[in-house]
Parts: C-alpha cells; structure tokens; sequence
C-alpha cells in the first residue's frame, strides 16, 4: 500500500486487461478441467445425433450466482446449465423442488418433461443458503426433498438420466450412486462463470472429463459419528470418531478422495520395480529441526511411470502418487497420504507419457507427537492406481 508506483507491477494495469478473450477462454479452461465424473455406465458421453431433447430439473438446473461459490467478483456473464445444454438440444424446464424445501408439488412437471425427452439431466446440490461464511451445515445429505426427486424422476424418464451436483462442502451422493437408473453422475463443484457451458461439453463428449474429487464424500450418518466439536482427525475407539479424510477415515465412503472417470482407459506401470533402499541418516539430515523446512529437502530417489491411453478417445490424465507409512492405520499413523500429482494433457490412443515423480525426505517422514518430522526404518510403499513401489529405510 506505502510502496511507489514505479515498483509495482500491477498499478500498471487498467480495465483494457479485464475480461479479455484470453480470460474468458482460461475460465472455461478451469470449469472444463474441474469436472469429475464418478459412474457412468457408458450412456456418456451424449450422442448427439441421438439425444435431441433433454429435460433439465432441478433446483440447480438455472443457476448461476451460484456457480461462482463465495469470494467472487462482477463476472461479465454467467452460464447456466440449462444454457449450456441448451446449445446441444431442445430443453424442457422443469425445477422439481426447490433446495431446502419439503414441496413436491413439482415432480408431475419434473415427470412430464422426463418422460418425453430423449435424456434427463437433473441438477442438484446445495448454494449459499446452506454453505457459507458464518453458517455451519448440521447435515451432509442432499436438502429438501432433492433425493425424492430423483428417485422420483427415475421412475418416469424416457430415457437415460444424469445427476449433476453444485456444492463446495461433501455431499452424501448414495441416492444416484445407488439408483441403478441414473446411468451418470457428474460432480462440478462450483465452476465458475463458464461452468453451464462446461458441464454441457461434458455430457456430450466435447470435454472428456479428468478432474478428480478433492475430498472424501461421506455417508450421511457421519455427522452422527463424530462431532463437529471434535478436532480428532484420528479414529477414536472411545468416542465412535472414525477419523477424517482419506489419511485416516476408517469407514467405507460413497466416493473417495480422488476418485474420478474418463470416456476413455488408462493402464499404469511403474518402470522400475525394483525396490529402493534409501539410509535413514540420509533422510533425517534432510528433514531440518521443524515442520516446514522439510518441504524443501531434496529429492533422494526418483520413481517413473508409464501411462498409456489404451482407450479409443484423447484425454487428460491426473496421475496421484501416495505414500503408505509403516504400521498404516496403526499408532496415529495415516493410512495413506498424497505425495504428488500430475496431469498429463491430450493423450492420443495408444500413446505412452511417462511421468516421474520424486521421492523426498519430506514424503518419507512424518510429524511426531512434539511436533517434528521424524522418519522410521521399514517399508514404506509408493501408490498409483494399483501399482506399488517399495522403498526400505535402512
């Protein structure tokens, strides 16, 4: 604020870079790479020589304030999913229920449009009424009567059914995961000015999705497990806490961290797989004396992998590579816990990428009860996919 003009380079801008085609197009970039599909049974993507008329229900189907989430500025303009999908085919409206309400006075319009349309796509979720700053949810199932509707509309639709859900926070997804009529279900998030555009490209194959869920999405009786006031992230035999997130969740999820599908396949191989054996003095004199120092040690060890696009359609990859901690689950030990990532873009059937990953002092250490990273002789195991490496302190 007290620094001169003539150092900062933002000053230097005005509204000629605000809202220019190059940022327009990034934003769609962004909406197009958050999608994360978790079930299809192979009605996606959309055929568009088929699917003519969709029904578009939902409480979420028009949306568009909330696509931008919370914390976000005057967008030029913003895409509803019924917009997006209406660029593809002939939509009939119908919103169903609202988001937090016990009305179903609106499933008969919800059926009549579903069952005259060639595909439904019912958009659900929750918005700003439900999440927000200064506002704790007492629940993590779907509000209202949204559930209802679905189930509702998977008894009269003629033909296929997607699920798309809006939200930030997790939500319990069992209803469509479990109906064995919703033949899809898509997790947006919430994607921004672009995001109707996005999630229409996606369920007509013009984006092959390759986002992957960045949280674990819990049962709904979770919030009966454990409370709120519970800081635990461990699992907690006394108190019935099944410990929080992928590193320590004990219970099975609806989805897990880091799920997500693509329209086409993937085969993973680790290229080495003979085991590495790293001294436990090499990586305690990398770790530092605190917690943060850590992330900077150097790499010991590098593991390489092969992905190759055995499928028949171009698509990104995002390679995740866990580690597995001696004694997993064990001694307040994480079951697992992410060590890095990648996404590999446009990768053509039958073409192989390979992607390295480097193992670290940091990724092979972990907090103690004081408070410092220590690391321990054993076996800790590289995760990717259903591929593992092992590498031994010694």
């Amino acid at each position: 604020m007290f620094d001169p003009d003539s150092v900062q380079p933002y000053r230097k801008l005005d509204a000629s870079v605000v809202n220019t085609p190059a940022n327009q197009a990034l934003a769609l970039t962004a909406s197009r790479e958050s999608m994360v599909l978790l079930k299809n049974d192979g009605t996606l993507p959309f055929d568009k020589n088929r699917i003519k008329t969709v029904a578009v229900i939902g409480p979420n189907a028009q949306a568009t304030t909330t696509l931008q989430g919370n914390y976000y500025g005057s967008a030029p303009y913003l895409v509803s999913p019924q917009a997006g999908i209406a660029k593809y085919a002939t939509v009939k409206y119908a919103k169903g229920c609202d988001i937090n309400s016990s009305d179903r006075s609106g499933f008969t319009a919800a059926c009549s449009a579903a069952s005259t349309s060639d595909a439904t796509v019912i958009v659900v979720g929750i918005d700003q009424s439900i999440e927000s700053e200064g506002r704790d949810r007492n629940a993590i199932t779907l509000p209202g009567v949204q559930n209802d509707l679905i189930t509702q509309v998977a008894g009269c639709s003629k033909g296929p059914i997607v699920v798309v859900l809006l939200a930030g926070g997790p939500i319990d997804l069992s209803t469509p995961k479990n109906t064995a009529k919703v033949n899809g279900l898509l997790w947006a998030g919430y994607p921004g000015q672009s995001g109707g555009d996005a999630i229409a490209q996606t369920l007509y194959g013009d984006n092959n999705p390759a986002g992957r869920l960045p949280y674990t999405l819990y049962p709904g009786a979770y919030v009966n497990q454990v409370s709120m006031f519970d800081m635990g992230m461990r699992p907690n035999a006394s108190n019935g806490n099944p410990g929080r997130t992928y590193r320590f969740y004990t219970g099975t999820p609806v989805y897990a961290f880091g799920t997500g599908l693509s329209y086409t396949n993937f085969s993973v191989s680790i290229t080495n797989q003979t085991p590495l054996n790293i001294p436990y003095e090499s990586i305690r004199n990398n770790l530092g004396d605190d917690v943060t120092s850590s992330w900077k040690s150097l790499p010991l060890a590098d593991i390489t992998m092969t992905i190759t696009n055995t499928g028949t359609k171009d698509g990104d990859y995002v390679a995740l590579g866990y580690v597995v901690p001696p004694n997993a689950g064990k001694n307040g030990n994480p079951l697992r816990y992410l060590v890095g990532f990648s996404r590999e873009h446009d990768i053509k059937p039958g073409q192989k990428v390979t992607v390295t990953f480097p193992v670290t002092a940091h990724d092979l250490s972990l907090v103690n009860e004081e408070g410092k990273r220590d690391t321990f002789r054993g076996e800790w195991v590289f995760e990717i996919e259903d591929q593992k490496h092992s590498i031994y302190v010694i």
